[in-house]
């Protein structure tokens, strides 16, 4: 750009008295870093520094003479020259903007103003400072993006509460419209109006609220428990809003209720329920297990799960592991296990492999139900049912046997009787007649009795498929007409 000089024959002659101030125009511009071109009252170019050629892709020797703008794009010189006459005519500083096609758009910042050796303009050159300022501005567009667009929670509120800005996730969270939500007091929004006093006096001491604990209402009358983390926004000692991010924590509530539930429930059980990893190594331990085996959580747990194992059942233990490891279980597996003061117990066990969030096996749980009381009961209860087998028969035998020993003077009282009837029937009389009448019916119903005591004592060992099909209403009857004596006193004179 060396090559760049005055040009006063192109541009005519000057005006007068200021020769020599043209032949100073190198020395004053020709070492600035920004571009300075000097025009004639026609806007003819009479002088441009070294620095005017790198502005815009100038061509040295054609700049001499020319315009400022003939070397922009034919469709931009008509803009451009508008703009260089503004800045010339409003005294104010005009921004001009070069597209360079693929590459990126050149900026400079264009002062013009008038003055004895002609129209002096200086381009500052912006570029850099427009690529700084669209890069923050890109930046600050995606930092609105994902503070408006986000899933966390966030809202502003103003030093007496008022709600200033909100983000869509909150405003999802709780149901509301932007209209409903903002401009109001974030006091209406809480369950419990101590805790938002408390929040707000906390931020005006410019504390920084860590997993703050609270419930908010939302729109359709729902409560959401949320953790709170929030601080203050301070600008010269002046508070201009708070920063608060809300996380609903609903749900890990219910969760963590859950689990304290079930953990409630293990702990409870009377049965022991224990976990273990895949070496065996026992990880939890219940109250149930402790008042099965003896052994307290703080003893047993980091130890081999072959500790509880009788000696004779030791060598099933790697067995069981190796089969949980292929993701098999063990239903009501009957086994023995020792305790911690050396009692065998009779356990069953249920075991089952534990995965984690991929399906893969990471240990086993186990419930162990001791059967030992149990099998005593059941062994009692065989030997009841022995000795009452044994009774039962005996009295089976007893029965028969008293059945059929009181058939004899039974027939002896009705062999007697009829032969009193037949010798004495006419001497006693009518009234003798009937009363031994009632002797053989006595004796009658009696053999009946018996005969059916001994077939009673015989029923528990006849066949049940022989059984017949009876009439109960008859068999209530002939009961209502034994249990009836008979008239006696009808039968008197």
């Amino acid at each position: 750009m060396g090559s760049i000089r005055t040009s006063l024959e192109s541009a005519g002659p000057p005006r007068k008295g200021v020769a020599e101030l043209h032949s100073a125009l190198p020395s004053t511009f020709g070492s600035l870093a920004d571009a300075f071109i000097v025009t004639d009252d026609h806007w003819r170019i009479i002088y441009a520094n070294p620095a005017a050629e790198r502005y815009g892709e100038m061509v040295a020797d054609k700049l001499l003479g020319g315009t400022p703008w003939d070397q922009w794009p034919p469709a931009e010189r008509g803009r451009v020259e508008q703009e260089h006459r503004r800045a010339l005519d409003e005294k104010q500083p005009v921004e001009l903007r070069r597209s360079s096609g693929a590459a990126e758009d050149q900026w400079s910042e264009l002062r013009a103003c008038s003055s004895e050796i002609g129209i002096i303009l200086h381009y500052h050159d912006l570029t850099d400072q427009k690529r700084r300022e669209h890069e923050l501005s890109e930046r600050t567009r995606q930092l609105s993006d994902f503070m408006d667009n986000g899933t966390l929670a966030l809202h502003w509120v103003a030093e007496d509460g008022t709600i200033l800005w909100v983000n869509d996730a909150e405003l999802r969270l709780l149901g509301y419209s932007r209209e409903e939500y903002v401009g109001r007091n974030i006091a209406e929004f809480h369950i419990e109006q101590p805790v938002i006093f408390d929040i707000l006096r906390r931020l005006k001491r410019n504390e920084e609220l860590r997993e703050y604990e609270s419930r908010l209402r939302c729109k359709n009358g729902s409560i959401k428990n949320v953790s709170i983390n929030s601080s203050v926004y301070w600008e010269n000692g002046r508070f201009v809003h708070t920063r608060c991010f809300t996380r609903d924590i609903s749900e890990s509530e219910k969760a963590s209720e859950l689990r304290e539930h079930l953990a409630s429930i293990v702990d409870s059980s009377d049965d022991a329920i224990i976990s273990k990893d895949l070496d065996g190594i026992i990880r939890s331990w219940n109250r149930g297990a402790e008042r099965i085996f003896g052994y307290t959580a703080q003893e047993i747990i980091g130890k081999h799960i072959s500790t509880l194992a009788a000696p004779e059942r030791v060598d099933e233990i790697p067995g069981i592991l190796d089969q949980i490891k292929r993701g098999e279980r063990f239903d009501h597996y009957e086994t023995k296990r020792r305790t911690k003061d050396g009692r065998i117990l009779t356990v069953s066990l249920t075991v089952s492999p534990i995965r984690d969030a991929s399906g893969t096996v990471v240990g086993a749980s186990k419930v162990a139900r001791d059967m030992t009381e149990r099998q005593l009961q059941e062994q009692l209860l065989r030997e009841m049912n022995a000795t009452l087998s044994r009774s039962n028969a005996d009295l089976e035998q007893f029965a028969y046997s008293a059945s059929h020993d009181l058939q004899e003077p039974l027939r002896m009282v009705s062999s007697y009787s009829e032969m009193l009837r037949k010798k004495l029937g006419t001497k006693l009389g009518e009234p003798g007649d009937v009363y031994i009448g009632y002797i053989i019916e006595g004796v009658s119903r009696m053999e009946q009795l018996l005969q059916d005591l001994r077939s009673y004592a015989q029923a528990s060992t006849a066949d049940q498929s022989a059984s017949a099909v009876a009439d109960a209403e008859v068999a209530f009857e002939k009961a209502l007409v034994s249990l009836q004596p008979p008239s006696v006193a009808a039968a008197l004179p």
